[in-house]
């Protein structure tokens, strides 16, 4: 065989290649812009495109599972599903935040009313079984709604606390909360404030906040009358 016909043999060769690879280039470069303009028309702008071959490879942050499939499918109307390498992620939801729990228990004459927001585990009736039987007390009123999420810790120990309070004082307001519990109250004489402020101090549980404001009626100076 003469170098020339070597030499075209190679030259040949060369050329298959080089076309080869233009070709291959080529494919990649229109595959990734069909599918990328596909998928922004679609309002998947999120979705990036990657080609190696004849493969494309789509990630991406999707905000839903929902979502991802819904690109891939997009894409499979444009390209040959085997095609396609599914490399998107789907953004991790937030779990809902559990809503503040309260109750503000209010005591006067006869009558308490129960008001706030409670876990759904803790029940209305725990609450309203700890306040009833009082002799003095012939109306509760519940107007406390519920939420099904997970109590949070101080709960159950404000919730307590906050009940036994408001058996003691028969003119007050309690309000509960996770690890704290607020009094307001009126008493009947500036000794009875100091007891009762004494009492609340010596029984609050620990690791529980208390805040208390207990008023006591004011001394009456006696009238006196001046004599000449």
């Amino acid at each position: 065989m003469s170098l020339k016909i070597l030499f075209a043999y190679l030259a040949a060769a060369i050329l298959c290649v080089c076309g080869a690879y233009v070709s291959v280039e080529w494919v990649e470069q229109r595959s990734a812009e069909s599918v990328q303009s596909t998928l922004i028309d679609e309002g998947f702008e999120w979705a990036e495109v990657a080609t190696d071959g004849l493969l494309v490879s789509l990630s991406g942050q999707a905000p839903d599972e929902a979502t991802r499939f819904r690109a891939v499918s997009i894409v499979g109307q444009t390209i040959d599903p085997d095609r396609i390498v599914d490399q998107m992620a789907v953004r991790r939801v937030k779990e809902f935040e559990a809503p503040e729990f309260s109750v503000e228990m209010l005591r006067n004459g006869d009558g308490i009313s129960l008001i706030g927001l409670i876990p759904a585990e803790t029940g209305r009736e725990k609450i309203t079984s700890r306040i009833a039987g009082l002799s003095d007390v012939k109306a509760v009123t519940d107007l406390l709604e519920t939420a099904d999420y997970t109590k949070t810790n101080g709960w159950d120990a404000a919730i307590a606390f906050a009940t036994e309070v408001i058996r003691e004082l028969p003119r007050s307001k309690v309000s509960a909360e996770p690890g704290l519990v607020r009094v307001t109250a009126i008493s009947d004489s500036p000794e009875d404030k100091r007891r009762i402020e004494q009492l609340l101090k010596s029984q609050t549980p620990s690791g529980l906040t208390l805040e208390m404001n207990i008023s006591a009626p004011r001394s009456v100076i006696t009238p006196f009358t001046l004599r000449y």
